[in-house]
């Protein structure tokens, strides 16, 4: 990792605060315990696993996180289960849509949209700034679920979808 540039110190304090309502932290943890992360080729970021991630096979309570390469190709019920079962998130919205970053072929992928200012990107569990993330990710919104809207679909088609007609992979 390089040194920040003054543009992403800047964003950390503001991504920190605007998230910290949605983040699951221990009891008697503050803001300086939060996990920030900053990559050359990504936007500032904040870690917040809203217990999606846990793998159920490993789990011993302590919760065990599910490995990356796990969680690639599931960012539909990564994103679909934090909405249904992270309470501070029952505002937010589910995205069905598409990414595409630096000339790669365009893919369906799924992120929530936190009361429009976040962005929360569920095989990374990371919240970003919404401008920041759409523009970095290259992001097209293809459609949105509410919580409501999710809980019917997931119940008539026993899935986490995509449930409408792309042109996308």
């Amino acid at each position: 990792m390089s040194t920040l540039t003054d543009e992403q110190r800047d964003q950390i304090p503001r991504l920190v605060r605007t998230a910290l309502p949605y983040l699951r932290m221990p009891r008697g943890s503050t803001i300086e315990d939060v996990s920030v992360a900053v990559s050359d080729t990504g936007p500032v970021g904040v870690q917040a696993y809203f217990g999606t991630h846990l793998d159920p096979d490993t789990d011993d309570g302590e919760g065990v996180l599910i490995e990356f390469g796990k969680r690639v190709g599931k960012c539909y019920e990564l994103a679909g289960r934090a909405l249904l079962t992270w309470e501070p998130l029952r505002s937010s919205r589910i995205v069905h849509g598409t990414i595409s970053r630096g000339g790669t072929p365009r893919i369906g992928h799924a992120w929530l949209e936190v009361d429009s200012v976040l962005i929360w990107e569920p095989i990374t569990a990371m919240l970003h700034h919404a401008e920041t993330w759409r523009k970095w990710a290259g992001a097209w919104d293809e459609a949105t679920y509410d919580r409501p809207t999710l809980l019917r679909h997931i119940a008539n088609s026993h899935g986490y979808g995509r449930w409408h007609e792309s042109r996308y992979p």
